[in-house]
């Protein structure tokens, strides 16, 4: 592979449901090894996972509709509902799961 040393490479593998996203700062030609790292949610949702220094971060946008208990996480689609929500909710951009969900993922409120 033609490269200039200090180039970076961006490098996306997937195997199953496992995705990895690997960045790296090419000095000589060299193999590189993917550790798939299980991330799901409790829809069964996978994720792909990048390495930031020495964490592990979502590649993805999450997008589940329950909490890590199973239980359901409210659907809101009302502005007004949203707005003056005071309990955990979320919604889709637009209120259009089939469009954004996978792009966007889902919109979650903060709860202090």
């Amino acid at each position: 592979m033609n490269y200039q040393p200090g180039d970076r490479m961006l490098l996306i593998g997937s195997s199953g449901n496992y995705g990895r996203v690997l960045t790296l700062v090419v000095t000589q030609d060299q193999a590189v090894d993917f550790d798939f790292v299980a991330c799901a949610d409790a829809d069964s949702n996978n994720y792909a996972v990048v390495t930031i220094g020495s964490q592990l971060w979502m590649a993805d946008n999450l997008r589940t509709t329950k909490f890590s208990d199973g239980s359901s996480i409210p659907l809101v689609t009302d502005t007004t509902a949203w707005s003056t929500l005071a309990t955990p909710g979320y919604c889709w951009y637009n209120n259009n799961e089939s469009t954004y969900k996978i792009g966007l993922g889902g919109l979650y409120n903060f709860l202090p």
